[in-house]
């Protein structure tokens, strides 16, 4: 109706037709319940499958049943077979896991992140937030206002009352109820894991899925039989171009940047706010019971893998990894063009405008910073124009990817020039082991479509200096 509306507005039709025209659509919605609720219910379902499209790790047979809010779908995982009732709200900004044969009633709120009140500079709360993920496993069922809190994991099986608000982890099989979310019963474990045995899954209603239904479903990263690949970079250096040429394969699936949870535990892991074994069980929940795929080969490109080479290799021992690599001048110019290290970067934004205040500042918040690394003194950290910190974390980001494939046979490593990739591919596809194809090549992401670039002719003398000293121009 606000399509029509604007083209009844803007297009040069007789002033007084128009009013006429939008006056007789008034009244038509208004006399006629049945068709505005027929239109708003067309809405909802377009809403719902643009949702769907958008979400890069989920399974099949997803339904959801009216109108649903999803702050960032890249936040938010779903396996196969998942109900999701009207008016659910879920807050994906620490990322939000949901497993299989997972059924969610009505007005229920999910949330993995809240502001911060300790230690803020305003009142009540200031803009920073505090995020912690939500793991909700298989065969749970969730009933009508539920609340889940930040942080929770929902165990396998377990089954929330209605009106219960979720505020520490169910155990497996659990049943919970009330607002001091008591424990009233389990359910039959022998009797749930011979239901999963013998794949005998409700869907709408609890209606048996048929064989074909279930033959649909998209699988887990932990049931291929090949081990994924992983592409490794700074940033601003073609790792979003790569996984969508890749992905042209008809045996590759490539992603990129599916999971903003990695985004907090890269920069955690890395300033010690987290303990090696605590990023491990959350890599492992995330890559082996929540990525789905139907292709033969799966694999991610994001730059946060950087620092968790050793801890993705302890889940997939035989993986393989491509560094990608950008010029460090035009990788630079790009990074620092974006803002990153600076408050720029809050004002040129680049997120959807509805999720502007909740994401605003999630990406600057978790940028790394070298005295928080150990890299250097806090004091020479903060003296740094935004500039030279754009060349540290060059240097930095790509030293941690050559450290971190010193424990990576040979063979499962490649090092790819983004200058030279159109040249590569051949060898890229022979370096995963599948057939070659012809794949088309264009850039994809490209950073003057959102912000102006700087190039090498807007340094100044100093920015030079800063350049010589801090690139280390071996690494590329």
């Amino acid at each position: 109706m606000r399509a029509l509306r604007n083209i009844l507005k803007y297009t040069k039709i007789n002033n007084f037709l128009a009013k006429l025209l939008s006056y007789s659509l008034n009244r038509l919605l208004e006399e006629d319940p049945y068709v505005y609720a027929k239109l708003k219910k067309t809405q909802i379902e377009k809403a719902n499958e643009n949702l769907l499209s958008e979400l890069q790790n989920c399974g099949a047979g997803i339904k959801l049943n009216g109108n649903i809010r999803v702050t960032n779908p890249e936040g938010l995982q779903i396996g196969n077979n998942v109900h999701i009732g009207e008016n659910a709200y879920i807050n994906t900004r620490g990322g939000v896991s949901i497993g299989d044969h997972t059924h969610i009633s009505r007005n229920v709120t999910i949330y993995s992140s809240n502001h911060n009140f300790n230690d803020a500079s305003a009142l009540p709360y200031d803009s920073s937030f505090s995020d912690k993920p939500v793991v909700i496993k298989s065969g749970v069922w969730i009933g009508m206002n539920v609340n889940i809190l930040p942080g929770v994991t929902i165990g396998q099986g377990a089954i929330i009352g209605m009106g219960t608000t979720v505020t520490k982890d169910v155990p497996d099989y659990s049943i919970v109820v009330g607002q001091r979310q008591r424990v009233v019963g389990c359910r039959d474990q022998e009797l749930f894991i011979h239901l999963e045995k013998n794949q005998m899954f409700g869907g709408i209603n609890g209606k048996r899925l048929s064989k074909g239904e279930i033959a649909s479903f998209r699988r887990p990263l932990s049931s291929l039989k090949r081990a994924p690949f992983f592409v490794l970079s700074t940033g601003r250096a073609g790792s979003t171009t790569i996984a969508e040429v890749l992905s042209e394969h008809p045996d590759i699936d490539c992603q990129h940047e599916p999971k903003i949870q990695l985004i907090r535990i890269s920069t955690k892991l890395l300033h010690n706010e987290i303990s090696e074994d605590e990023a491990l069980s959350e890599l492992e929940q995330l890559f082996r019971y929540f990525t789905y795929t139907n292709c033969k080969l799966y694999g991610e490109s994001d730059q946060k893998l950087v620092n968790l080479v050793p801890l993705i290799q302890k889940i997939f021992p035989n993986a393989k990894f491509i560094w990608l690599i950008r010029e460090p001048s035009a990788a630079v110019n790009s990074t620092w063009s974006r803002g990153w290290f600076d408050d720029r970067e809050l004002a040129i934004g680049g997120y959807p405008k509805e999720h502007f205040s909740l994401y605003r500042h999630f990406f600057s918040d978790y940028r790394p910073q070298a005295h928080l690394c150990g890299d250097m003194k806090e004091e020479a950290w903060l003296s740094m124009s935004s500039f030279a910190k754009n060349c540290w974390y060059w240097t930095y980001w790509n030293n941690l990817i050559a450290k971190g494939l010193t424990t990576v046979p040979g063979e499962n490593q490649l090092k790819v020039r983004l200058e030279n990739f159109d040249a590569e591919l051949n060898k890229i596809q022979n370096f995963l082991g599948v057939e070659q194809k012809p794949l088309t090549t264009k850039v994809y992401n490209t950073a003057e479509q959102r912000y102006s670039m700087k190039s090498t002719a807007d340094w100044t003398e100093q920015m030079r200096a800063d350049f010589n000293r801090i690139i280390s121009t071996e690494l590329y």
